[in-house]
């Protein structure tokens, strides 16, 4: 049994970590499958496809001491930075288990939240990466 807590997630821009991040989602495995039924048979032929992975997207608390300049550094890299983003489950005392998992792609887009002085809600800082390879 286990719970989507039960994980660490942490990214690296460019080969430099940039922390420990709160939430992941995407980097589903996907295929276009083809499918054809030859003339005058019932049969159908099914055709391998290629993979694709959905771009993956992390984000976390904002923190200002934190995340200043690393929300600069992102930015400055938008559309040509690497970002890694490894995965390592854990078990329910919160101890690495298993293998991780990595993704590997590009800085998509970076949103630092939006700021309204009326609002007591939590600022976050998300991250999205066009991935090109799973590990």
């Amino acid at each position: 049994m286990g719970t989507t807590s039960q994980a660490i997630v942490s990214a690296s821009l460019d080969g430099k970590s940039i922390g420990i991040w709160d939430t992941r989602s995407g980097g589903e495995s996907t295929a276009e499958i083809s499918k054809y039924r030859p003339g005058g048979t019932k049969q159908q032929v099914v055709d391998a496809g290629r993979p694709d992975i959905s771009d993956v997207t992390i984000s976390r608390r904002w923190t200002v001491d934190r995340d200043v300049d690393i929300e600069k550094q992102l930015r400055n890299r938008v559309g040509v930075g690497v970002l890694t983003i490894t995965e390592q489950p854990t078990d329910v005392d919160g101890i690495a288990f298993g293998k991780p998992r990595t993704w590997t792609g590009r800085v998509s887009s970076v949103t630092a939240g939006d700021v309204d002085s009326n609002s007591d809600d939590v600022r976050m800082i998300t991250v999205t990466a066009v991935v090109w390879a799973t590990a």
